[in-house]
């Protein structure tokens, strides 16, 4: 198992919080990317797994989460495009090559707004994230919106605010030791990131996902309460889509962690394709691997 090291780099947001794992020698790079609300520390289980021993593992707190600033320019920043940005700026001090980026639900959206923009970025793999296009109407056929749901756009969370929204994401691991980080949060940024979506301040993802010129792979656990299966198989199983999808059976939003084992194998595999690509580029359409639904 590798070492666990700390970074704090300065951006133009501010001091971004980095969390890194060394690997072996020439091991390739995975970049991981929290949800909203949440810390690089959701990603405990992976920098600990056996599984992913050898790879060198990047996990970064996003402006505003964690123990990063929140961000100096707000409105700039806190939509999937201004997040991206940042992420580009800590690739860049650390320059670790060119890195595989798996993005959980608001990380999803930034993993793939950096997909096919940020020559550093080999591939991606986002769960809890729905392409949606750039409108209202996407945001409606994508998101299942109850009261819980309503948490993400509150500024600040009370403690039984914090609690339910980590049950909402987590389900049964659900076990507190996120509440700080969901109670932390820079007040501006659940809000302005909700009203990006809702509004259709960002990129069309959906046109992204179809269009990437990059390797791309969708895992989907089917219980999700965040986000329309329906959707995501409209979207997986499209003739344009190129990529790779899995529904995970029995997983819901947090599919590394709810269903870690398959998860780690799909992301291994992932990591293994991409090295065995990269001395050609990837052509549009080319998929990793055949599609394929699996069991948690």
């Amino acid at each position: 198992m590798g070492i666990d090291l700390q970074h704090r780099l300065q951006t133009r947001s501010g001091r971004i919080a980095v969390r890194e794992r060394a690997g072996r020698a020439g091991s390739a790079c995975v970049v991981f990317l929290h949800g909203s609300g949440f810390s690089s520390g959701v990603f405990d289980r992976q920098f600990a797994s056996p599984d992913l021993a050898g790879l060198r593992l990047l996990a970064i707190d996003l402006p505003g989460h964690g123990a990063s600033d929140p961000a100096r320019d707000p409105a700039a920043t806190y939509c999937f495009g201004g997040l991206a940005g940042v992420v580009g700026e800590v690739l860049a001090a650390l320059d670790p090559g060119r890195v595989v980026l798996v993005g959980w639900s608001l990380g999803g959206h930034v993993a793939l707004d950096m997909l096919d923009e940020n020559p550093r970025v080999a591939g991606a793999l986002i769960m809890g994230a729905p392409p949606l296009p750039a409108n209202t109407l996407g945001s409606l056929r994508g998101l299942h919106f109850s009261r819980d749901m309503l948490l993400a756009s509150k500024a600040r969370f009370s403690q039984t605010d914090a609690a339910r929204f980590e049950r909402l994401c987590l389900g049964v691991y659900a076990d507190g030791r996120h509440v700080p980080a969901l109670r932390s949060v820079d007040p501006k940024a659940r809000p302005m990131l909700a009203r990006s979506v809702f509004f259709g301040h960002n990129r069309d993802q959906r046109a992204v996902a179809m269009n990437a010129r990059k390797p791309l792979v969708i895992v989907h656990g089917e219980d999700d309460p965040v986000i329309r299966t329906s959707y995501m198989r409209s979207v997986i199983e499209a003739p344009q889509f190129g990529g790779r999808g899995h529904m995970l059976i029995g997983a819901g939003h947090a599919p590394f962690m709810q269903a870690q084992g398959r998860f780690e194998a799909i992301l291994a595999e992932f990591v293994e394709d991409l090295a065995a690509r990269s001395d050609r580029p990837a052509a549009r359409g080319e998929p990793v691997r055949p599609s394929g639904r699996a069991a948690a």
